[in-house]
């Protein structure tokens, strides 16, 4: 099997809710219930310790698509605005849709809404690309609005800011996505964000935002996984993802495959990749590969409410036609990804384009 689909679920998952099963409600007051109430908070804390940060709110929840759901609940969506390159999770709630940073420079400074709440990703899922999220949130900061920051495909590919307090008010993690259980995910929360939003004190029920009971044990495995995956970053993780972007380009190359790299020319990570093959229709071949064990996705989202819209979307965002997103796939690295894996890939297409093409 050739697993190149990191984006969609880290693979194979290192930290499993049940290697760390602790019984008992984190709400109850029996000994069984603080203790699970002890290990949930230590766990905030490694999260934040992961963050850098020393002040706001860790809460931890279902997805990170259900913990914006929980999010929005409490925010008018008039005054909330969105990139052209969100997740379809955060993208559906921006009632202002921005592309470029100079609108985003406009807007900003309009008196009405009088207040704004920003969202912005700091690395596109689809592409790899890396935003100027420093410079988004101190705009915002300016101008007196809150920015929210999708760190989903971020964590264990580029380096958080040491500074994340001073710009950002809200940034949101996915587990799966760095060899975490999935189902869970977990949401920081400035303190002038959490006023704003009316949190409790009390980690309880999430600081009111979350009701429920936490999932305790899935909770404490996401937060070694992306301690994890912080640590494997300054280890040269995507210095290993560097290296295997070059030679898929180098084998390309060599087998003679016209092929475009999306956003190759700007800050990205080299984890996350869309590759544009022209006349190769990506859900075609994403099929043919699969049925070789090779797993790649088209170049959107595998979690879109509607993949199509979304490939054409978030592409036409980084300058791509309708027809050109949809011959563009997205192979993303891990950790155990090697250069057989790359081989691998390059001839199935070059099978694929002998057999359809």
């Amino acid at each position: 099997m050739v697993y190149l689909d990191h984006a969609s679920t880290s693979y194979p998952t290192k930290y499993f809710a049940k290697d760390y099963y602790i019984p008992g409600n984190p709400n109850s007051s029996h000994v069984m219930g603080l203790q699970a109430n002890q290990a949930l908070n230590e766990a905030r804390q490694r999260i934040m310790n992961c963050l850098g940060v020393k002040s706001g709110k860790v809460l931890v929840g279902g997805t990170a698509s259900q913990l914006v759901d929980n999010l929005m609940a409490r925010i008018d969506k008039n005054i909330i605005s969105v990139s052209e390159y969100e997740h379809d999770c955060l993208y559906k709630y921006g009632r202002h849709k921005f592309n470029y940073l100079n609108f985003l420079q406009v807007y900003i400074k309009k008196p009405e809404p009088k207040q704004k709440i920003i969202c912005w990703m700091m690395t596109n899922n689809v592409t790899g690309a890396i935003f100027p999220v420093e410079q988004i949130g101190k705009m915002c900061r300016d101008a007196g609005a809150y920015y929210i920051m999708d760190a989903v495909a971020a964590i264990g590919h580029y380096p958080i800011s040491n500074n994340l307090e001073s710009f950002c008010d809200c940034l949101i993690t996915s587990a799966h996505k760095y060899g975490g259980p999935q189902g869970v995910g977990c949401m920081w929360v400035s303190d002038r964000f959490a006023k704003f939003l009316e949190l409790s004190d009390d980690s309880h029920e999430e600081y009111g935002l979350i009701h429920g009971t936490p999932n305790v044990s899935a909770a404490v495995a996401m937060s070694y996984a992306m301690e994890h995956a912080v640590d494997g970053l300054e280890d040269g993780n995507d210095e290993h993802c560097r290296s295997l972007l070059g030679y898929l380009e180098t084998k390309l190359l060599g087998n003679r495959i016209d092929y475009n790299i999306i956003a190759k020319d700007q800050p990205k990570t080299y984890a996350i990749n869309a590759l544009y093959l022209p006349n190769i229709n990506a859900d075609a071949l994403v099929q043919y590969l699969s049925s070789k064990s090779i797993y790649i996705s088209p170049g959107h989202s595998a979690c879109a409410d509607n993949d199509a819209v979304e490939a054409s979307r978030v592409l036409e965002a980084f300058g791509l036609t309708k027809e050109e997103a949809s011959q563009t796939v997205r192979i993303s690295f891990g950790e155990s990804t090697s250069q057989e894996d790359i081989d691998a890939l390059v001839q199935g297409i070059v099978k694929f384009k002998k057999l359809f093409i």
